[in-house]
Parts: structure tokens; C-alpha cells; sequence
């Protein structure tokens, strides 16, 4: 039995689960929620603007949206959240419905993730059914059709996120770059998808250490918030100062530690973090793997 016919007959097994599809619509969903309440919070700053530049207000978000990107208030605003000068000036020239999509990406992508696979190998242990399996496959096959058939569900849902955002934009702006944002939509479920895969390695990690489903999410829910808190205590004064090489060397372990280079608007930069994360997140699939191969099934 070959990869990708394993990971097609995921596919389709998740989509076919009822707790997939609902975590998917809640997904694409929050998307577009996002979406709407940015533009209707973009028509009152746009309104407070037009009164100081003494421009006749509109009732449709998206009149000024140029002039509010290069307020200097936004610019202070994203110099504080990414502490990069350039890379906040760089930011204000992208497509803001762009950048919303891939905030919300970054910070849901994992956590979409953790609930729909980290139970994904468990559950067939668990009720048995990966004997069937391994009489025409081997482990290593038959976990990596499983990582890509949860892979490509990710990407499913990013990119329906990405449609949700456009058209939502589209309707909802009265001056929308449907190219550019377009454009930057693309790029940006290509980081998300990586920053998201290297959390499908620790979802696949927790689902090969047990073969309780319960436990594989609980585990996995651990994992999940570990990645985001680990990070930051390195981050502290106290550990900073007695150990700043081993803290950041540490750090760089963890998918957070590469968030940061997935926003700048240079290809080399984002690519290598990409690259980092897609490693990590085999390195992690991998871990599992190691003790998964010699378990009883």
C-alpha cells in the first residue's frame, strides 16, 4: 500500500468525521468573522480620519484604508508588536486584509491542528484497526500516509480561510486590490502551512506515545501549549542572564522562535524559517516514530 494511498483514505476518513468537519467550518469561519469585524473596526477609523482630514465621510469600510496604513499611529502600533523598525514599515505596504488572514492563521492554524490529529494514529490503535493496515504496509508507510493525508487537511482548510478572507474583503471594501491581496493570501498559506506543520509533528509525537485517544489529546493539548510558554520563559530576565547562548539555542527548538521571519516581506528570510519549520515538524513525527516502531500494536 503506497503513502498516497493511505493519505488519500485519511482524507477522506477525516472528512468524512463529523468533529473534523465541524472544527473545519468553525475555522473557515473565524476567518471570515475576523474579516468582517476588522473592516466594520476600519470604517471607524476611517470615519475619525476623514474628520481630521475634512473629507466627507463614506458608509462603505475602505475609502481611506491607504491613508490609515500610513498613519503613523499604525506605524507605532506594529513597531511595538514586532519590535523591528523596517519590518513595520514593510507591513504597512501589504494588503491589511492579507495581514489579518495570517495573523489569525498563525494563531489558530495550531490549535486547529492539535484538535483534529492528535488523535489520528491513537484512535486506530486504540480500536484495532491498524492491523488491517500494516498486513499491506509497513509502520514507517503507513505513519507517513497518515501525516500527509492530516497535511493536506490543513491545507484545505487554509486555503478555504484564505477564499473566506478574499471574498469577504471584496464585499466589504470599497477600494480592494483584489491582485495584490490575492497574492499575499498565497504567500501566506504557504508560512501558515509550515508554522501549522511543524504542530502537526508534535500532534502525530503525541498520538504514537499512547494508545489512549483521551490521552493522545490531552497530550497533545499539552504539547500545544508548552510550544507557546516554553519560548517565552527562556525569554526571561533570569534565565537570559545566566544562560544566553543555551537559551536561545533552546529556543530555536520550538516553532515560535521562527513566527517572527514568516512576516518579513524578503523571500530568504521567510524561506528558511519555512524550511526550519518543515524539519521541526519532522524532527517531532519523527520522535514519536521512534518509540511508536517498537510498540505492540
Amino acid at each position: 500500500m503506497s503513502v498516497l494511498t493511505i493519505a488519500r483514505f485519511e482524507l477522506a476518513e477525516s472528512l468524512r468525521s463529523r468533529r473534523v468537519l465541524v472544527f473545519l467550518v468553525l475555522y473557515v469561519a473565524g476567518s471570515v468573522g475576523a474579516t468582517v469585524i476588522f473592516t466594520e473596526f476600519l470604517q471607524t477609523v476611517e470615519e475619525a480620519l476623514a474628520e481630521q482630514l475634512l473629507v466627507a465621510r463614506t458608509n462603505t469600510p475602505g475609502s481611506l484604508t491607504q491613508a490609515v496604513m500610513e498613519s503613523p499611529e499604525l506605524l507605532r502600533v506594529l513597531r511595538g508588536l514586532v519590535r523591528d523598525d523596517r519590518l513595520a514599515a514593510a507591513l504597512v505596504r501589504i494588503p491589511p486584509i492579507a495581514l489579518l488572514y495570517h495573523w489569525v492563521a498563525l494563531a489558530f492554524g495550531p490549535v486547529f491542528v492539535m484538535l483534529t490529529s492528535s488523535d489520528a494514529i491513537s484512535s486506530e490503535v486504540a480500536s484495532g484497526s491498524i492491523r488491517f493496515s500494516l498486513v499491506r504496509s509497513g509502520r514507517a508507510e503507513w505513519v507517513a500516509g497518515k501525516v500527509l493525508g492530516q497535511a493536506t487537511l490543513l491545507a484545505v482548510g487554509l486555503c478555504l480561510g484564505a477564499v473566506g478572507a478574499w471574498v469577504t474583503g471584496a464585499v466589504q471594501l470599497m477600494a480592494f486590490d483584489g491582485s495584490a491581496t490575492a497574492g499575499w493570501l498565497v504567500r501566506y498559506v504557504g508560512s501558515a502551512l509550515a508554522f501549522s506543520l511543524s504542530f502537526l509533528g508534535l500532534a502525530t509525537l503525541a498520538s504514537q506515545l499512547t494508545k489512549s485517544v483521551p490521552g493522545s489529546r490531552a497530550l497533545g493539548l499539552i504539547l500545544l501549549v508548552g510550544a507557546f510558554a516554553l519560548p517565552r520563559a527562556l525569554e526571561s530576565d533570569w534565565v537570559t542572564e545566566r544562560a544566553p547562548v543555551l537559551a536561545e539555542s533552546l529556543r530555536q527548538l520550538f516553532p515560535i522562535a521562527h513566527r517572527l521571519d514568516l512576516w518579513r516581506p524578503a523571500a530568504g528570510a521567510a524561506w528558511t524559517s519555512v524550511a526550519l519549520l518543515v524539519c521541526l515538524g519532522v524532527a517531532f513525527a519523527g520522535i514519536g516514530y521512534a518509540r511508536f516502531a517498537r510498540r505492540d500494536v
